[in-house]
């Protein structure tokens, strides 16, 4: 399983970095405040892998309006990663930005039929609900998920989002996700755990 740090702090991107532990950075629409662009275009410079990097989540935006969005954060560095919502409006802009070879992560699958929509839809990443009720429907939807992937071979990768437990993410990893995006505190407690 590879980890995508969740993080807007380019110390701790930085520092994840250096000891090697990330495979990707997450960036949620919401997070950070003033100049996003700058942002996201300092975390490129700090590291070189996908970094993922939300639309605005605004449910009143059209395909074009979010096409507009997805295009400028592609444009900052060839490694972004542009996340869209599952709608109706947002699985177009995905076939769109696959058409312009923009690499997109999905987010907020619920359902195995969804993930396989996205995919089909040209998404790089999928990233099915996490666990928010504690029920264990999140570990069968990312179980379910990588099954349908696997029987019809699906190049789309399964990337969790919102892991906040070390035993959530061994159980994902157990269930076959090849990516999970962490918080940087739970990334530091698993490297400094002690038994």
């Amino acid at each position: 399983m590879k980890f995508f740090v969740e993080s807007v702090d380019p110390s701790e991107i930085r520092t994840c970095d250096e000891q090697r532990v990330i495979d990707g950075v997450s960036i949620r629409a919401s997070s950070g405040s003033g100049d996003r662009e700058g942002l996201i275009r300092t975390i490129c410079g700090i590291f070189k892998g996908p970094v993922n990097a939300e639309v605005a989540d605004d449910p009143s935006w059209r395909a074009d309006g979010m096409l507009g969005a997805a295009r400028a954060l592609a444009r900052i560095a060839p490694q972004v990663v542009v996340g869209l919502p599952l709608t109706d409006e947002g699985l177009k802009v995905v076939r769109a930005c696959a058409a312009e070879r923009i690499k997109t992560q999905v987010t907020g699958c619920v359902s195995p039929a969804q993930a396989l929509q996205a995919a089909q839809a040209g998404a790089v990443y999928v990233s099915p609900a996490a666990d928010r009720q504690g029920d264990g429907a999140g570990l069968d939807l990312v179980r379910k998920t990588i099954a349908l992937y696997k029987t019809y071979g699906i190049a789309a990768q399964v990337l969790v989002t919102s892991v906040r437990s070390t035993s959530t993410l061994i159980d994902l990893a157990l269930a076959g996700a090849q990516l999970a995006t962490v918080p940087f505190p739970l990334l530091r407690l698993i490297i400094e755990q002690r038994r």
